[in-house]
């Protein structure tokens, strides 16, 4: 996997271990950066909407977002909606099965588990210990989180 950037977030941080992120403060505000055209990092850099991959890694180190990217991923698509368009970002199906096979790991050694978050999640919640889920909320919980995702045409 390919590390760009820096921090820790805390719990959760790179997910399933699939993609990730280090700090999800700078990589919001690099995203609202290229969403809008308007500074959202602050750092008095330019952060044009990156045309390719390399670009796009330059990038989140300048803007130290700590983005994980696995080394199979060659290639770059940014898509923009609209307000009235509906734009669905569909998961590969791979990611899904993957994720889903290291959900069943997570669980096959525990009568329960907590569902891997970001921590800042966890800290909107204020509590910690997360719940623990059995295998099967665990899979569930994940549906959802796909499903959120996707709906929410991703802001």
């Amino acid at each position: 996997m390919t590390t760009s950037g820096y921090g820790d977030s805390g719990y959760g941080d790179s997910g399933y271990g699939v993609y990730g992120v280090g700090d999800y403060l700078n990589w919001g505000r690099l995203v609202k950066t290229w969403a809008t055209g308007d500074d959202h990092v602050g750092d008095g850099k330019p952060y044009p909407r990156p045309g390719n991959l390399e670009e796009f890694k330059r990038q989140t180190l300048q803007a130290k977002c700590g983005v994980v990217i696995p080394d199979g991923v060659t290639k770059l698509v940014i898509v923009q909606g609209d307000s009235d368009t509906l734009v669905l970002r569909l998961p590969s199906a791979e990611m899904i099965d993957a994720t889903e096979r290291q959900i069943q790991e997570l669980a096959a050694d525990r009568s329960g588990a907590p569902y891997p978050l970001p921590g800042f999640y966890l800290d909107a919640w204020g509590s910690y210990p997360q719940k623990t889920f059995d295998r099967d909320e665990l899979l569930m919980f994940n549906d959802r989180r796909v499903g959120e995702y996707t709906i929410n045409n991703c802001a």
